[in-house]
């Protein structure tokens, strides 16, 4: 089962875009999921949110990022929340260190 396709088919497009940058990626969801508690933490909008290894990470710096379109997506912090593009997500995340599993065939 793909998460995307089942519960925010109308982002596929953004998850193909992320998959080259899996190794970075630690989570991924999408949603919003029927039953989920917290349902209104990420609103009722198809969404992705991952989480990434960043090994450069200090307490208080980005924990999540939300992503609801390429011009909606925000970065959660556990003090404030920051508004962020599709495309600068993708910069983010190509300049991260990947890890050397990365690397092999």
């Amino acid at each position: 089962m793909n998460i995307v396709e089942t519960y925010a088919p109308t982002l596929k497009h953004l998850e193909e875009q992320l998959r080259p940058h899996d190794p970075v990626i630690i989570s991924w969801t999408a949603g919003p999921q029927p039953g989920t508690r917290n349902s209104d933490m990420w609103g009722t909008e198809p969404y992705i949110l991952i989480q990434t290894e960043d090994p450069y990470k200090r307490d208080g710096e980005p924990d999540v990022i939300l992503i609801r379109s390429e011009t909606d997506c925000e970065v959660f912090t556990e003090l404030e929340t920051y508004p962020i593009t599709f495309q600068k997500v993708l910069e983010y995340l190509a300049q991260l260190p990947r890890p050397l599993w990365s690397f092999t065939s």
